[in-house]
């Protein structure tokens, strides 16, 4: 037996009581928002006749038992794509939405699903979903969507507002935009969700991100795949927090530019799950796009995070994971790599030291009386006893202690010297420069490195800096600088492993005071201190002879 209204179709249950003279019907309609329980006595012997107590009981019993076993499925309405673009907006109704298709405008929903017919076509029409005060909260399923607006200059999912949005994948789902549109483009706070059998692929047109959010963006679940078209981001927002999931996030390659992995302008922080973040290829003289990039902290605190930065063609590779502010690993297993540069500088995988990671342009940068006893690894990026890039201000009076060396966890063992020695810079007290086109105003004055220094895959080393365009002034070496030498231009030096000529009016390395050792890692790795004194042959392992100038120093 069935039940219909407003189109909608219940079942109904129907059991029959008989006695002698009275048949007892009762009916339970399931429907929503209410259920009805209708009772119905047809009697024979007049309208007095009395039903017996037994009869009363069991109709009463049977109704109890069918109220509190059956339960009534909450109403969730089903929207097809293929019928016309959908707009989901928060009813002003805690835990329900309006729903606008075709001719169907502001129809009340709770647990909204956005499903199509065929999911093996894509279909056109779009989705938006508003949550226009910071206050409306929206919950949206997305169960095996496939959505191609490319045809359309739309996105394929918009969310719009300033209020709290979520995203629940349901199946396998698809969305593809148009050029400049992302495939999700959002305001205010989105979450996206998902259970290990669930997945979003999100893909942006040409020049556009895979998921952009103006607000923030939260994924817990699911697997997510976000990629960039031509130079555009994987993941572009204004914050991200993963905590579980398997995120995927490919910046796309271009001749104007290539995107990050993920780009966010306020912290990045990872508690769990599986992070693949690569940035894209430059090319036409572009460099690499990074694999994770923040204006603001990055924590990483659990989880498997893979971070890669785009190679260069004519240009610069790009890092594996940068912030402006700090990058701050507590946990989990992080893998970051910088990209490879043709004609152009090798990407940063990762800017670990014992005191600061990266200093930035900005004026009046000062780290003084500081020491460094850590022992610092990382295999590829910059890596310093203090700073691992210095990019302006001056590090004056302090001393690394510490032992710094790169591939320490065998990331390159067995690799051929000509794919690995090109992953990093290391120095005793700095890593590196950024910017090797122009002289930098930045210094190091009056410090010391008494640390070893080692490079198992054949890197520019120096007891001072691995990578110069800095002055250094009044700096002394007691370490063992060991490493094996691919070529003439890479390899062990006591004070920089390359470093740029000095001219009129910038000495590259003056005053310091030569010491410590210089030697093979295969050779001396058990027993530094036997390596070859430091002379004034091995100071830089670039162009020593014509770049060190020995009248200056001590």
């Amino acid at each position: 037996m069935w039940y219909i209204q407003d189109n909608q179709t219940f079942p109904v249950f129907t059991t029959y009581f008989h006695h002698s003279k009275e048949v007892f019907v009762c009916c339970l309609i399931v429907s929503l928002p209410c259920v009805f329980w209708v009772g119905l006595s047809i009697r024979g012997g007049g309208i007095d006749s009395p039903r017996p107590a037994s009869q009363r009981a069991a109709a009463f019993i049977l109704t109890a038992a069918m109220l509190t076993t059956l339960a009534a499925p909450a109403f969730a309405g089903t929207w097809y794509i293929e019928n016309g673009d959908i707009t989901v907006k928060a009813s002003g109704t805690e835990g329900k939405n309006t729903v606008s298709q075709g001719n169907k405008k502001d129809v009340e929903d709770t647990n909204t699903i956005i499903t199509n017919q065929n999911q093996d076509k894509a279909s056109s029409h779009t989705v938006t979903i508003d949550a226009n005060d910071k206050n409306d909260k929206v919950e949206v399923t997305l169960k095996d969507v496939n959505i191609d607006t490319s045809s359309r200059n739309k996105a394929a999912v918009s969310v719009t507002g300033s209020g709290n949005t979520t995203i629940k994948l349901d199946g396998d789902n698809a969305l593809k935009s148009d050029t400049y549109r992302s495939g999700i483009y959002g305001s205010g706070s989105l979450t996206i969700s998902g259970g290990e059998n669930d997945s979003l692929t999100a893909q942006g047109g040409s020049g556009a991100n895979g998921i952009s959010s103006s607000g923030s963006l939260t994924i817990s679940g699911g697997t997510v795949t976000a990629n960039g078209g031509n130079g555009g981001y994987g993941i572009y927002s204004s914050g991200v927090t993963i905590s579980g999931g398997t995120i995927t996030a490919n910046g796309g390659s271009g001749k104007d530019g290539s995107g990050d992995g993920i780009f966010s302008f306020d912290p990045v922080a990872i508690s769990g799950g599986t992070v693949t973040a690569k940035g894209g290829s430059g090319e036409d003289g572009e460099d690499g796009g990074d694999g994770i990039r923040s204006f603001d902290p990055v924590a990483i605190s659990g989880g498997t995070v893979t971070a890669k930065g785009g190679s260069g063609e004519d240009g610069s590779g790009g890092r594996g994971i940068i912030s402006t502010k700090s990058v701050t690993i507590s946990g989990g297993t992080v893998n970051a790599n910088g990209g490879s540069g043709k004609n152009g500088n090798g990407g940063n995988g990762m800017q670990t030291a014992g005191i600061c990671g990266f200093m930035a342009k900005d004026e009046g940068n000062l780290i003084q009386f500081c020491v460094n006893y850590g022992h610092i690894s990382c295999p590829t990026g910059r890596t310093g006893g203090l700073v691992a890039t210095l990019m302006n201000g001056n590090v004056k009076n302090s001393d690394n202690r510490g032992t710094v060396e790169d591939d320490i966890v065998g990331k390159f063992e067995g690799a051929a010297a000509q794919n690995s020695y090109n992953s990093k810079r290391m120095g005793g007290l700095i890593g590196g420069t950024d910017d090797l086109k122009k002289v930098l105003t930045a210094t190091v004055e009056s410090c010391t490195n008494y640390g070893n220094v080692f490079t198992h895959i054949g890197c520019r080393t120096g007891g001072f800096i691995g990578h110069s365009n800095i002055r250094i002034i009044g700096c002394a070496n007691q370490g063992a600088i060991l490493g094996d030498v691919y070529n003439s231009d890479h390899g062990p030096a006591w004070a920089c492993g390359y470093s740029g000529q000095s001219s009129g009016e910038w000495v590259n390395v003056s005053s310091c005071t030569m010491g410590g050792y210089v030697g093979s890692y295969t050779t001396y790795k058990d027993n530094p201190t036997s390596a070859p004194a430091a002379t004034v042959h091995n100071a830089f392992s670039y162009k020593n002879d014509e770049y060190y100038d020995p009248t200056i120093n001590n």
